[in-house]
């Protein structure tokens, strides 16, 4: 597969190096060594294999693959994305996968500017893998400029339609960049290679974290007893089942907080906090502090 769009009513001919589709196929690999990979996850939850690494995902949330990583979807529940691949060239015509990089810095000044927004496919370490968490109304944006792009390509309604699908994906890489940035949205859980039971309790926790959960619920729902259940998923993801779920939920809440109005109350019950106080203890341990001062925070550096 080229992944690439061809002009056939306006422009015919003309090859326009930026394909989308409504729904990620993980199973498209031809062509993929030469493109970005933008993988817009919309519902449900799963494990996925970048490369060597396995990483659990939550919707809403956004990959961002390199030309040199494989992906592949392990485990899945009711899991709905969407995919754009794109050249660097897209960005600026000077950039290739030789040099979009940039790491001898001897591109120009304006291309090095352009290169930054590619920052979140490749600049990767030990605290980000290329999965962003996002908020729900940022990821609302999103996929409004998906469509938007996706309609210009696919209907080429007109002669501006190379020009107009570009400027969404720059507006899209330009809200990813401010997700990038923001230490929240890079919270990750990396898997071991675990027991059978664990992988679908993983899947259970990142769908239902909005009920109340305990221990002895999964140990009858998965026929597990305490004991290898705790060992089991301290070994998979380094930390007891019901840590693992505050984080979770915290995660989410963070981002609610910082991405909408909704009320804090409201944030706690969606989360799956049963008590205010307990709710803002928390958010105060594992964030620095309360779910009003984050949020007025997020606020002041907009």
């Amino acid at each position: 597969m080229e992944l690439t769009t061809i002009g056939y009513r306006w422009h015919p001919g003309r090859k326009v190096f930026l394909w989308c589709s409504p729904k990620e196929e993980f199973d498209i690999h031809a062509g993929t060594e030469e493109r970005l990979r933008l993988i817009l996850l919309e519902n449900g939850t799963g494990i996925v294999r970048i490369n060597d690494q396995r990483i659990s995902l939550i919707a809403p949330s956004i990959l961002c693959i390199s030309e040199k990583e494989k992906v592949t979807l392990e485990y899945s529940i009711n899991f709905e994305a969407r995919t754009i691949f794109f050249h660097p060239k897209v960005i600026n015509g000077i950039l290739n996968l030789d040099n979009y990089q940039n790491k001898n810095k001897e591109l120009p000044l304006t291309c090095m500017q352009d290169s930054c927004w590619l920052k979140p496919f490749w600049k990767k370490d030990m605290d980000y893998n290329g999965c962003l968490n996002v908020g729900p109304g940022t990821f609302q944006r999103i996929l409004k400029l998906f469509d938007q792009m996706s309609n210009e390509l696919n209907e080429q309604p007109d002669g501006y339609w190379p020009c107009k699908s570009r400027s969404y994906l720059l507006e899209i890489l330009f809200i990813l960049e401010r997700i990038y940035t923001s230490p929240e949205s890079r919270y990750k859980l990396i898997l071991d290679e675990p027991a059978e039971e664990v992988e679908k309790i993983l899947l259970y926790l990142n769908t239902n974290y909005d009920r109340k959960i305990t221990i002895s619920e999964l140990c009858k729902e998965f026929h597990i007893n305490r004991t290898t259940l705790q060992e089991n998923f301290i070994r998979t993801t380094g930390y007891p089942v019901m840590t693992y779920l505050i984080k979770l939920r915290l995660q989410l809440a963070s981002i609610i907080l910082k991405d909408t109005t909704v009320p804090a109350t409201e944030v706690m019950e969606r989360t799956g906090f049963s008590d205010i106080t307990h709710f803002g203890k928390m958010f105060k341990k594992y964030l620095g502090c309360a779910p009003t001062e984050y949020r007025q925070q997020c606020r002041s550096t907009k």
